[in-house]
C-alpha cells in the first residue's frame, strides 16, 4: 500500500472510534415515545436533570446502533471510495 492509502485508512480508523465513543442517543418517555437526543460519551447516561423531576414518569435511554452502524458504514465506504480513486490515478510520465 502507498502512504496515502494508508493515511486514509488510519483517518477511517480514527473517526469510527470516534463514533463509537461519542454515539447517538434516543431517550424513550412513558409514552413509548422515542427521540433522538444527540450525541453523548457512550459510558455515561445522558440523562437530563429534568427526567428525575417526575418520578412516576421512567424514562430511558439507549445508543442508537442503527443510526451509528450507518455512520460507521459511510466511513468505510468513503474511506473504499478514496483509496479507489487514489489507486486509479497514475503519475505523470514526462
Amino acid at each position: 500500500m502507498k502512504k496515502h492509502q494508508i493515511v486514509i485508512l488510519i483517518l477511517a480508523f480514527l473517526l469510527i472510534i470516534l463514533f463509537g465513543l461519542y454515539p447517538p442517543w434516543i431517550r424513550t418517555d412513558r409514552d413509548n415515545v422515542e427521540r433522538p437526543i444527540g450525541y453523548a460519551f457512550a459510558l455515561h447516561n445522558p440523562q437530563k436533570p429534568t427526567d428525575s423531576l417526575l418520578s412516576n414518569a421512567p424514562v430511558t435511554y439507549r445508543i442508537d446502533f442503527i443510526r451509528l452502524s450507518e455512520e460507521w458504514a459511510c466511513v468505510v465506504g468513503l474511506a473504499a471510495i478514496l483509496i479507489a480513486m487514489r489507486r486509479k490515478e497514475r503519475p505523470a510520465s514526462s
